[in-house]
């Protein structure tokens, strides 16, 4: 790991030589492609050492995320590492992901090897905005699953520490889930419940005002901005507010009422 430069040469080590796989207890390495790999996982997983996944070259994404680790605070990087899952039984049909994100140049970046359809190194100037585009991104997913509203309200985001080396798949879990909470469920904003949002007619006259537009369905634009991923969303006191860097969109969180919008002051 000595001749790694830097996170782009640490992923292309990582893409080219690290299958994604676990270790069981018994020692053996399990590869996703073999039969068994979803079957006993659960029951056989331990976690790895950063120098176990490179002396097997294989690692699930907790694994991985700790041979992430190793190099990036070797190399004197500011890191968090973010666990999100549906908080329901441990062993559920829906899926978790353990995801490293760095520091540099005032901007942050999320660090991915393990998940294939999103591998690569992505740019935020923010570790809020990360956030939100993961909790999205993540929703976005789990509408694949048909998960239910219930159900999404059960998603957590955390930021964990270093766990135990070894550590067992339920060792695991309650380390990453009982850490530092990155989204209060009472100050999501569910966006399956975009569909809810509308305006009066006196909004919809103040906010084209206000952002001094016309021929448009100001519901559908202001839906467009929300689902975006440079669009942060909290909750302060009785209202959401959906702010990009040009736009702060304020919507009563009771019953989806698009209050206002107006363009930012620079």
């Amino acid at each position: 790991m000595n001749k790694i430069k830097n996170p782009q040469e640490l992923l292309d080590f990582m893409s080219n030589n690290i299958n994604y796989g676990y270790l069981g207890k018994d020692g053996r390495v399990y590869n996703y492609t073999d039969p068994d790999f979803e079957q006993e996982w659960f029951k056989e997983y331990i976690l790895e050492t950063h120098e176990q996944v490179l002396e097997n070259l294989s690692g699930n994404c907790w694994d991985q995320v700790e041979f992430e680790r190793a190099w990036f605070l070797e190399n004197n990087y500011e890191i968090k590492t973010i666990y999100e899952m549906v908080l329901l039984d441990y062993d559920n049909d829906y899926p978790s992901h353990s995801f490293l994100t760095y520091k540099e140049n005032n901007n942050w970046y999320w660090f991915e090897n393990a998940d294939f359809n999103n591998r690569g190194i992505h740019k935020f100037n923010s570790f809020e905005e990360l956030i939100n585009y993961q909790y999205k991104k993540y929703l976005e997913l789990l509408n694949t699953f048909n998960i239910t509203d219930e159900e999404i309200e059960k998603i957590i985001i955390t930021e964990f520490t270093k766990p135990k080396e070894n550590s067992t798949a339920h060792e695991y879990l309650e380390h990453v889930i009982n850490s530092k909470q990155l989204i209060d469920k009472k100050r999501v904003f569910n966006l399956n419940n975009i569909k809810k949002i509308h305006t009066t007619e006196l909004g919809t006259k103040r906010i084209k005002k206000n952002l001094k537009i016309a021929n448009v369905d100001i519901i559908n634009y202001l839906k467009e901005i929300i689902k975006s991923d440079e669009c942060i969303i909290y909750k302060k006191g009785k209202n959401y507010y959906c702010e990009t860097a040009d736009i702060i969109i304020t919507i009563n969180s009771y019953n989806f009422c698009v209050i206002t919008a107006h363009r930012v002051n620079k």
